[in-house]
C-alpha cells in the first residue's frame, strides 16, 4: 500500500494516564507528502519492517486488526527500526536534507 494524500492522514496517539489522547499537527499531511514527493525519503506501509532503503525510509505499520486505519510510526535508528520520537524525527530529518 502507498501513502495517497487524498485519502491518508497523520494523526498522533500521546499515552496519557488511563488511556490514549488524540493530537494534531496542522499541515503535518502536507509536509509528509511534500517531503516525500521530493524524494527526500520514502514511505512505507506494511505489515513487516522494510530491508531496502532503510536510513530514508519511514515505515507505517499498520494495527492488527485495525477498524479505523491505526498504527504506528518507525524510523531508522542507524540499526533497527524503533518508534518515532521527537527527537530521532529531527536527527532523522536532519540526515536526510
Amino acid at each position: 500500500m502507498s501513502y495517497t494524500p487524498t485519502t491518508d492522514f497523520i494523526g498522533l496517539a500521546r499515552a496519557v494516564t488511563g488511556g490514549v489522547q488524540k493530537g494534531e499537527i496542522p499541515g503535518l499531511d502536507l509536509i509528509v507528502n511534500i517531503l516525500s514527493r521530493c524524494g527526500l525519503f520514502n514511505i512505507t506501509i506494511a505489515a513487516t519492517q522494510p530491508v531496502a532503503n532503510q536510513s530514508t525510509t519511514m515505515w507505517f505499520q499498520p494495527a492488527t486488526p485495525s477498524y479505523s486505519s491505526e498504527g504506528a510510526l518507525f524510523l531508522w535508528n542507524g540499526s533497527a527500526y524503533v518508534a518515532a520520537t521527537p527527537s530521532l524525527f529531527k536527527t532523522y530529518l536532519a540526515a536526510i536534507t
